[in-house]
């Protein structure tokens, strides 16, 4: 069943992806005109644009077609609904793409799209990408309609305090729409770089701060703490200060999966991993975890080395282990995952280094059977 959404795909430039876009239209669950602009700019085009609202529609086209007539197409979407359309999706088919992992990178309003990736891979991510524009245009269209409709009715300042407020929460909720995995409810790929980014500097700076408290006899200071966690074990300084580890998670035989049960399925066993590791007693609350890619799952445990990081990961592969899944036919089926591990080294020269290690440990485990954990600090010392 088709959903109130409307996504007007702009064929121009995309001759070569008329499978993908003939695909799309049959998969996704909104509805889908697929045409070339000529007819797009035509009379009774124009006529059906007007009945939908504007935060229900996307126009998708090829992003150097929009270079050369971006005006123009402004322009008549501005003749259509009386106001600035923004709701525009650039189609990207000319970038270059380092790995298949990269086939999921986009920025706003633009889907990279990659002829070496699988049909689905671009299918389905086009779906996940269009669903999330189109929560973004609501929640816009809302915050758009506050500021207009409420701006006569702010009259003091306490009323202007608390319109900020839900301002405010508005913004909160958009941003978090644009950190969050549409599927799983993890944060996506972006968010975990960002979160990767920051948790690389909190970690350098711990280290410095450490290097910098030590007294001139080679003793801490720490006497203000005397007496207050005597009995606590005490453990290595840098089991926890000054590290953090992360875990790459791959879908065992996802492909099998979605082969024999479906993609509709498939998305059901990504989203029960997502449910699954956000689920309390797995994973701690400050763990940052994330869908890194199609399959791919990714966390972030700060103040945690890889020996620490083990606890989580063997929870995490017992809690999966004991979910049945069901197909259409109510069959009942089991699911594993493999686990690659490595820590942050203070050496590492961008955040994408700790990613590849513990990519490199993934594979290890994958090529050696698969379901199991594998830590990339014991195995390529």
């Amino acid at each position: 069943m088709k959903i109130n959404k409307y996504l007007f795909f702009i064929k121009d430039n995309l001759e070569n992806y008329d499978d993908l876009l003939h695909r799309l239209k049959k998969e996704a669950p909104f509805r889908i005109n697929i045409i070339n602009y000529k007819s797009f700019k035509n009379t009774r085009y124009k006529n059906t644009l007007k009945q939908y609202n504007p935060s229900n529609v996307i126009i998708a086209l090829d992003i150097n077609l929009y270079k050369d007539m971006q005006k123009e197409l402004l322009e008549y979407l501005r003749s259509v609904y009386h106001c600035v359309f923004t709701n525009i999706l650039l189609i990207n088919t000319t970038i270059e793409f380092k790995t298949d992992n990269d086939t999921l990178i986009g920025k706003k309003h633009c889907f990279f799209m990659c002829n070496k990736s699988k049909p689905e891979s671009n299918v389905y991510n086009l779906i996940l990408y269009s669903i999330k524009m189109y929560n973004e245009a609501v929640l816009s269209n809302r915050l758009v309609d506050y500021i207009t409709h409420s701006f006569d009715s702010i009259v003091s300042s306490e009323l202007l305090k608390k319109k900020k407020e839900q301002i405010e929460l508005l913004n909160k909720e958009l941003e978090e729409k644009n950190k969050t995995d549409h599927l799983t409810r993890l944060f996506n790929r972006q968010a975990i770089f960002e979160f990767l980014e920051k948790e690389s500097k909190r970690t350098k700076r711990d280290i410095w701060r450490i290097s910098n408290m030590f007294m001139e006899n080679d003793t801490v200071k720490v006497s203000a703490l005397k007496g207050e966690y005597d009995t606590e074990p005490i453990g290595d300084l840098f089991d926890h200060i000054g590290i953090f580890s992360v875990l790459m998670i791959d879908v065992d035989h996802f492909k099998m999966i979605n082969d024999t049960h479906g993609h509709l399925i498939g998305d059901t066993v990504l989203k029960a991993i997502g449910d699954l590791m956000r689920k309390p007693g797995v994973f701690r609350e400050s763990d940052i975890l994330g869908r890194f890619g199609g399959e791919e799952f990714i966390g972030i445990l700060p103040g945690t080395n890889v020996n620490n990081a083990l606890g989580p990961a063997i929870r995490f592969t017992k809690a999966l282990r004991q979910i049945d899944f069901r197909n259409e036919r109510d069959e009942i089926f089991k699911t594993t995952v493999s686990i690659g591990i490595s820590e942050f080294h203070p050496k590492d020269t961008s955040k994408e280094d700790i990613i590849q290690r513990a990519d490199k440990a993934l594979y290890w485990a994958k090529d050696h059977g698969r379901d199991q954990i594998a830590i990339y600090e014991k195995i390529f010392k």
